[in-house]
This record gives structure tokens, sequence and C-alpha cells, in this order.
């Protein structure tokens, strides 16, 4: 009896969505956007599309094997662009009118009537709404298999993991949009307010991964300081014991001054690193506070880049970086000499400095190990008890009121 009750519930949903037409509009553009990726590979010069190439060296199959190619291409636009962007806008287009219209369009009074719990109807045309994601998700993910293993022979069934995930992106959201339209009994109202709602988060997303990057620059550049002022050490102990062995006082002047301008540079380098370490500890009492109010919220981003530490290993990120950093960085880094003259001077008096481009290729490779060390509990655990919050709340005002 209460499957017959809760599959009518589906169809009558499936009815209402399909009417909107909504939802084949948006498998249609999925289509178009696996499409897309069809017409898309590379070879040795760059990015091909179709039979003309593109001359990218960055994005050839010098740097990256066209399986990672395509794993990259699936991350950012089927997932980052399409899927959780401009499909998950217009399913709460679609959507958002459900529980709304239900409460304020006189059929509630009707199905109330009937043997059947209100919570179950109100979860029942909740988990409607994610039914339709799921959907969209499978049929994306399952034409994307088909595409990447006929043009590349890439078959790779791990795909299909971004239904669960992208479901549960979604169902965070989604939850903002239910209790506002159940409250509000106002498809615009729970469409913006879910809108808004998921603006503040992507801004705490985007503030946490900058305040992070910047700690994490700044942490590299106080330890590039650091080796600076040990290769400077070193400099000035050889300097100073060739000065205990020079006899003429021109030589031990000249000596010196040498020794002097070392310690001016070490001077310098100890103000970047000081420098450099008050900023580190500065943004991380303000990263720390992001955090926090990170935890309490669910975590989007975060949920969604699960699918690139099961697609995309760390060995494959790494590689991917390093051939990037080679094609990118043909002509290398010139051995530079502290002081012209000084390279046959018996000290270690030719070093190579550390580049900027280091500097920033290890902050961003701390920044992915950060990222990537976040515990599944903070990421899922506590998205998830937020939405049993909301959801929970939303359930409780729609079994006490009295429509």
């Amino acid at each position: 009896m209460k499957m017959a009750q809760t599959k009518a519930l589906f169809v009558d949903a499936y009815r209402e969505l399909n009417a909107k037409k909504m939802f084949w509009l948006v498998l249609l553009l999925s289509g178009l956007v696996v499409a897309a990726f069809a017409m898309v590979t590379i070879n040795d010069r760059g990015i091909q599309v179709l039979f003309w190439t593109l001359d990218m060296p960055v994005f050839s199959t010098k740097t990256m094997s066209v399986e990672l190619f395509y794993k990259q291409l699936f991350l950012a636009w089927g997932i980052g662009f399409w899927l959780t962007w401009i499909a998950a806008i217009l399913a709460l287009v679609s959507t958002s009118g459900m529980i709304p219209d239900f409460v304020s369009g006189g059929a509630i009074e009707l199905t109330l009537s009937k043997p059947i719990g209100r919570a179950r109807l109100f979860l029942t045309k909740y988990v409607t709404g994610l039914v339709f994601v799921a959907l969209q998700v499978a049929v994306f993910s399952f034409a994307c298999i088909l595409v990447f293993g006929l043009r590349a022979g890439y078959w790779e069934p791990r795909i299909l993991l971004a239904i669960p995930i992208v479901v549960l992106f979604y169902s965070y959201i989604y939850c903002v949009c239910a209790l506002v339209g159940l409250l509000s009994r106002s498809a615009l109202t729970a469409l913006l307010v879910t809108i808004l709602f998921w603006f503040v988060v992507f801004l705490f997303n985007a503030a946490d991964a900058a305040l992070l990057q910047f700690q994490k620059q700044s942490e590299a550049e106080t330890r590039q300081s650091e080796t600076r002022i040990a290769a400077i050490d070193v400099q000035i102990d050889a300097l100073k014991a060739r000065l205990e062995k020079e006899t003429t006082d021109e030589g031990r002047d000249a000596m010196q001054g040498r020794i002097d301008r070392r310690i001016t540079e070490r001077d310098t380098e100890a103000e970047k690193a000081a420098g450099s370490r008050g900023t580190a500890g500065t943004i991380s009492k303000w990263h720390r506070g992001v955090y926090i109010a990170k935890t309490v919220l669910p975590k989007t981003g975060e949920t969604t880049g699960l699918l690139s530490r099961y697609l995309v290993s760390e060995e494959e990120e790494a590689s991917r970086a390093e051939a990037h950093a080679d094609e990118g960085s043909s002509g290398g880094g010139a051995k530079v000499t502290i002081e012209a003259g000084e390279s046959d001077s018996g000290i270690t008096g030719d070093r190579t400095p550390p580049r900027q481009g280091d500097t920033e290729a290890e902050a961003a490779k701390a920044l992915q190990a950060e990222f990537r060390g976040r515990s599944l509990f903070w990421i899922i655990g506590t998205s998830v008890i937020f939405e049993f919050v909301v959801l929970g709340a939303a359930t409780l005002i729609f079994v006490r009121r009295d429509f």
C-alpha cells in the first residue's frame, strides 16, 4: 500500500516536471556538451578540434596523456561548469516550485485526506526533486563514458561516481529551497533565496581557497628566504676565514668590503623572511575564521572536488605539473653570480636563487595537498548534518502546519 502511494506521488511529480519541458531541455543541452567533448582531443602539437589543431604545447601529449586530458575535461567542464553550475541552476528553476505549488495550489487538501503520513509525503516530494538531477547526471555520465571510450579507447567506470556526488551537492542547496518554498509558498522567493544562499557558500569557498593560497605562498617565501640566509652565512664564514689569511692592508680592506655586502644581503633577506612570516601568521588567523564558518555550512566545492580525488591520482597530478613546468620554462634558470669576478675566489660564490615561479609551484603543491588532506567527515559529514537540520525543520513545519 505504502509503495503504491509513493509510486503515485513520484508519477505525479514527474508529470508536473514533464509539463514544464525543462527536463528535456536540460537533457538536450547535456547532449550538446557531450557532443562538444567528442569533437575535442589532443595531439603532440596541442588541442585538436575535429580536423583543426590549436598549437598549445601546454595542452598536448607532451605534457599529459589523452586519458588525463579527458579526465580533466570531464572534471573542469562537465562537472565544474555544466553539471554544478548551469544544469544545477536550470534544475533549481524546474524544481523550486514543487513544494510551493503543492502547499498553495489547493491540491494538498485532497492529498492530505488520503491515508498517507505527512512526513513521508513531504520527503517524497523532496526526493523527487533529487531524482530529476540524478537522471540528468546519469545520462550525462554514461554518455561521457561512451564518448571517451570510442574516441580514445579510455573506458572509465569511475565517472559514474559523479551521480551520487553531484546529487549530494545539489541536495545541500535544494533543502534550503524546500524550506523557503514551504515558508513563503512562492517559487520565485524560494529560487532567489536559494541562489543567494548558494552565492554566500561560494564566497566562503573562494575566501578559503584565496587565503590558503596566500598563506602557503608566504610560507614558501619564508622558507626560501631562510635558505638564502643559510647560504649567505656559509659565504660570510668563508670570507672571514680568508680575511684572517690576508697579509696586505689592501687585500683585507677588499675582503672586509665583500663581507659587509654579504651582511647587508643577509639583513635584507632576514627582513623579507620576517615580513613573510608575519603575513603568513596574519592570514592564518583570518583563514581559521573562514574555516570555522565553512564547517557549519555545506561544502559544495569540496564535495564535487572529491570526484577529482578518485579520477586523478596524486602521481598524475605531479607528473602533469612537472611536464607543464618543463614545457613552460624550456630556457631553464641561468646560474646567477652574487658578485661579478668572484667565481674564482674559492668561495661558494655562484648560486642559483630560487625563482618566483618555483615559489608559486611549491605553494600550489602545498595548497593541493591541503585540500586533498581534508577528511570525508568534514566534507560530507558536516554538510549532511546541515542538510538534516534544514530538512528536519522543514518536515516538522509541514507536519504541524494547518493547511
